[in-house]
């Protein structure tokens, strides 16, 4: 019994073939398990190494041309805090780190002790080179006061010397020169200043950070006495605590992830894309091998054209199923044993819509792939066909979040009923908080569903022609051509 002129037997068995010299090797099975392995172990370990890498111990000093005559002292008490509270930071890790040992005592000369020190009226520049031997394990930045007329091109070129210079002590070089207006405190009648920081070449971003950030507290503090405020009141008038927002459920309340779910609201759309990206180019690949080996000869002799592209086609759909079926098997399980991922959910109409979806994309996708492997000879020669492709896939890709944000938008509306990209955008906006009505979602189904029928036309008859063809790739004329031949 023939079906479209088709004998299902026989697409069955190329499918099977299909599926099987592709998803059953072992570079795929590993290929498969390699992308989860590198989120389960590599990501958690590369997130630890981020949080608990801290700046290398740089020593060095910092010019300040202050001009508005009230900053600077500031500046080195706040860098001089800073150093000492990542200090104190270092030294209870690595008693936390050694169980066995008893617990560390506050370091001598620790924030309480700078405290009391500057207080009683000692030197700042003292205090700050008493410090040099006690940190060793964090940043140290001393301060030095220039005129407030100070030519800022003279120090830039001190600091330009010292790098070509070599020896010397390390706490002495200059690692940068600050520079705060006159107006940085007091308003002037532009509004206020601001400041500005010149570093040597190379310095660590986390140190400049730390500079930039002693700046901006120095002057918020001297603009608030200013002011005639107490900063400490302002603190607290202005501090208000962040407390985790709850949803209201039929059982009580629970965390609420409104923020990752309007983000994960495009990963159903991810799913599919990466499965029928794969899918879509092994199809394309293994066409064009078996051209180019002249098997697909022999294959002709068996099958028709029609039934060999549908029967890899559905084969390849295999493919990117069982993708499909392990990521996501994979986000499931994390929504049930992540914490912050429990209160993550999907509406009934994103788990209608996926497998509708996957299987109206992949056709449109994968029929492209498989008339550009069957009019050219070479992977290399069809990348210029490719190119378009890609690009339909990536169009999706882009606007996920813009979609996902704004669902009943015009273009998220017009974009879900434009095929080939249908299908990747109403199951954003299906999974969206603001889902589309359900004659818009069956819209977009039968759009997806001319779409398909449409590709697979086209596809049916370049395929036909081009795997006996040989010689110059075609260009879009010759494949109008041969689909008027065929």
């Amino acid at each position: 019994m023939s079906v479209f002129g088709m004998e299902p037997g026989k697409v069955a068995r190329v499918a099977v073939r299909e599926f099987a010299s592709t998803a059953l090797t072992k570079g795929f099975i590993i290929g498969v398990f390699v992308f989860p392995a590198i989120l389960v172990v590599v990501m958690p370990l590369v997130i630890s190494l981020i949080n608990s890498s801290k700046a290398p111990p740089v020593r060095g000093t910092l010019a300040i041309v202050d001009r508005s005559g009230v900053v600077a002292e500031d500046v080195g008490k706040q860098l001089l805090f800073a150093a000492a509270e990542a200090e104190e930071e270092a030294a209870q890790e690595a008693a936390e780190g050694d169980e066995a040992a008893p617990t560390a005592p506050a370091p001598s000369g620790g924030m309480a002790d700078l405290q009391s020190q500057l207080a009683a009226g000692q030197d700042l520049g003292a205090v700050q080179r008493a410090a040099l031997d006690r940190y060793t394990s964090t940043p140290i930045i001393i301060t030095e006061v220039r005129d407030t007329n100070a030519d800022i091109e003279e120090i830039q070129k001190e600091i330009r010397a010292e790098q070509a210079e070599e020896g010397g002590d390390e706490i002495d070089r200059l690692v940068g020169v600050l520079v705060v207006d006159s107006d940085a405190v007091v308003k002037g009648s532009d509004g206020y200043g601001s400041y500005q920081l010149f570093t040597r070449p190379k310095l660590d971003a986390r140190v400049s950070g730390d500079i930039e950030d002693a700046a901006r507290d120095a002057i918020r503090e001297r603009r608030y006495a200013a002011a005639g405020f107490n900063a400490n009141d302002l603190r607290e008038l202005t501090t208000i605590e962040k407390r985790k927002t709850e949803e209201i459920t039929e059982t009580g309340t629970r965390e609420s992830n409104a923020e990752f779910q309007m983000i994960l609201a495009a990963a159903p759309m991810f799913l599919i894309l990466i499965a029928v990206a794969t899918g879509g180019q092994y199809l394309l690949t293994t066409t064009i091998e078996e051209k180019s080996s002249r098997v697909v000869e022999v294959l002709l002799s068996a099958v028709s054209a029609t039934e060999l592209m549908t029967g890899k086609i559905l084969g390849q759909m295999l493919v990117g199923l069982t993708l499909a079926a392990i990521y996501g098997g994979l986000g499931v399980a994390g929504m049930f044993f992540i914490p912050f991922l429990a209160g993550v959910s999907f509406a009934p109409s994103v788990l209608v819509l996926f497998p509708i979806c996957f299987v109206l994309a992949y056709m449109m996708i994968a029929s492209l792939m498989a008339a550009a492997g069957s009019a050219v000879n070479e992977l290399r020669e069809a990348q210029s066909f490719m190119v378009p492709i890609m690009m339909l896939l990536m169009l999706p890709y882009f606007l996920a979040f813009p979609i996902s944000l704004n669902p009943n938008a015009v273009y998220s509306v017009v974009l879900s009923m434009v095929p080939p990209v249908s299908p990747f955008v109403i199951l954003i906006r299906a999974a969206s908080t603001d889902p589309p009505p359900v004659w818009q979602m069956a819209a977009s189904v039968v759009a997806s569903g001319i779409g398909a029928l449409v590709c697979l036309w086209f596809a049916g008859k370049v395929f036909r022609v081009g795997l006996l063809m040989f010689g110059k790739p075609p260009n879009l004329g010759t494949l109008i051509k041969w689909v008027r031949m065929a």
